[in-house]
């Protein structure tokens, strides 16, 4: 599909209702392929920003493709490049992602995760999780 858009000469870079461009849509549904194909393309904006200020290496460090994410880096994507609306990193986006994925895995609680990061004196870690308390 995005082999044909290319040949069709579309907007690469076109975001649809969500802000999503295809580049977003590769990285969020982990299609290795689809993201090195376009990062191929000159005219790819590997930094373009869907509505929620994320940018396709947001989306890959959020769900942990770390393929993907080597893919993007490798690609020019500035490892710093912070969300729009957070100003979170990578990194930082990665390890909420982990926090996350830790709690649904193991079925846990936010005071679970949260007594271990305050007890180790990790206070970044302890805001990344209070931020995330869905209340």
């Amino acid at each position: 599909m995005a082999e044909k858009l290319v040949h069709l000469q579309a907007n690469i870079n076109h975001k649809n209702f969500r802000g999503d461009s295809l580049l977003h849509w590769a990285a969020k549904n982990r299609n290795l392929r689809v993201v090195k194909f376009l990062l191929s393309i000159e005219d790819i904006d590997r930094s373009v920003r869907d509505s929620a200020g994320y940018s396709p290496l947001h989306c890959a460090a959020a769900n942990g493709f770390f393929e993907m994410i080597d893919n993007l880096l490798s690609a020019g994507v500035n490892i710093d490049e912070r969300t729009s609306n957070e100003g979170y990193t990578a990194v930082l986006r990665s390890a909420l992602g982990a926090v996350d994925q830790l709690r649904n895995v193991l079925d846990m609680d936010i005071w679970s995760l949260l007594f271990p990061a305050e007890n180790r004196n990790h206070p970044a870690l302890v805001g990344m999780i209070c931020e995330n308390v869905d209340t």
